[in-house]
């Protein structure tokens, strides 16, 4: 009896192990997409205010586009 109930609790052990793989998977690629999205960000801050500098100086500036990842 007690061993049918361990081996029914090393299953669901095994399911919820999995699951957590899975979640942190999907962390993982959360947070590389945010990763990838903070650096666009800032590249257009820093593209932003190039391009005012160089508006005030007379300059003008062609932002190149970025590819983007799917």
């Amino acid at each position: 009896m007690e061993n049918k109930e361990f081996e029914k609790l090393e299953k669901e052990n095994e399911y919820l192990k999995e699951l957590l793989r899975e979640a942190l998977g999907f962390i993982d690629g959360y947070r590389d997409e945010a990763g990838y999205w903070e650096h666009m960000y800032n590249l257009s801050i820093t593209n932003r205010s190039k391009d005012i500098s160089n508006r005030v100086s007379g300059k003008i500036t062609i932002l190149k586009r970025s590819r983007v990842r799917i």
